[in-house]
């Protein structure tokens, strides 16, 4: 049996929080927020440098931990009902109702989640599995032949196979993580002012600032740890919780910028373990009458 590594588990429950944090950042950059809140350049700058490896990073672990034991087609069910289940599920349950709460549902919204357009943080989710299942598919050549087609489709998939920009870029990141050994550790000392430099300098290197970035996550995991359950289901609420916050508590206005952030992002974390807890015991309350329903018309079919 394969020893868990923790630094992993810690790295995606740190990212967890950092893509809550980031879509918090989100509202005080103008032109990215669904609802204009106000602009602060420190957050936004801020949010920049999040924004450079936090979703990478997912990736690079979802290659970290990748294996291909299973034969292909139990591969893609397995992704169908990990990634794209909860991406249709969410959207019709949650994200949807939220949309039309705050009046920015549109009908067209109905096609475009199909092909994932417009869907929200819940895209992660789509692009994750599609490219997990492309990966798979191109099991049987080098893994090193692999890594350079994914940079190839980095740099110019759009142009070329008129790919969607999330997916060029997820092929990549996977591709670094199934290369990177788990037992490769950059010293602090030395992946924190790479990171930090290339953050000022490298802007138009996004590939070089991601690697930086994602690194600096996993060197740090390694001195931390974090026992948490429900992040899978953190990642599906947060975002429509504080679209919710930000649009039903003007008092937040009344606040300093930075105590506005770590208010909406606390709350974020408490809403969405309470609707851990309700998506829970929902489940068991609906297991619990198909389970009776089923039960009584075995005894029926018996008479």
């Amino acid at each position: 049996m394969i020893k868990r590594n923790s630094a992993i588990d810690n790295m995606r429950i740190l990212c967890t929080y950092l893509v809550v944090l980031g879509h918090v950042m989100v509202f005080f950059v103008p032109g990215k927020s669904v609802i204009p809140f106000r602009e602060d350049e420190i957050i936004e700058y801020m949010q920049y440098a999040l924004y450079t490896f936090h979703i990478p990073a997912f990736f690079f672990i979802s290659g970290m931990v990748y294996h291909n034991q299973s034969q292909f087609r139990a591969f893609f069910y397995s992704k169908v009902k990990r990634l794209l289940l909860p991406y249709v599920v969410t959207f019709f349950v949650f994200v949807m109702p939220t949309l039309m709460y705050m009046k920015l549902w549109r009908w067209q919204n109905l096609y475009e989640i199909l092909w994932n357009q417009n869907s929200r943080h819940l895209w992660f989710l789509y692009t994750l599995a599609f490219a997990l299942i492309f990966v798979r598919m191109m099991d049987k050549i080098p893994l090193i032949v692999g890594f350079l087609f994914s940079i190839f489709i980095y740099y110019y998939g759009f142009k070329v196979f008129m790919m969607p920009f999330h997916f060029s870029g997820a092929l990549v990141y996977i591709y670094l993580g199934r290369l990177w050994k788990a037992e490769w550790k950059i010293p602090l000392k030395i992946i924190f002012p790479l990171f930090a430099l290339s953050i000022v300098y490298l802007e138009d290197y996004p590939l070089v600032q991601a690697f930086l970035g994602i690194q600096l996550m996993y060197t740090i995991s390694h001195f931390i740890k974090i026992r948490e359950q429900g992040q899978f289901d953190l990642y599906l609420f947060h975002a429509m919780i504080i679209y919710l916050i930000f649009y039903s508590v003007p008092q937040l206005t009344e606040l300093p910028d930075f105590v506005v952030l770590l208010v909406v992002f606390f709350a974020t974390l408490f809403l969405a373990k309470l609707l851990i807890i309700v998506k829970k015991y929902a489940i068991k309350y609906i297991s619990k009458i198909y389970l009776s329903s089923t039960k009584i018309h075995f005894q029926e079919e018996a008479r």
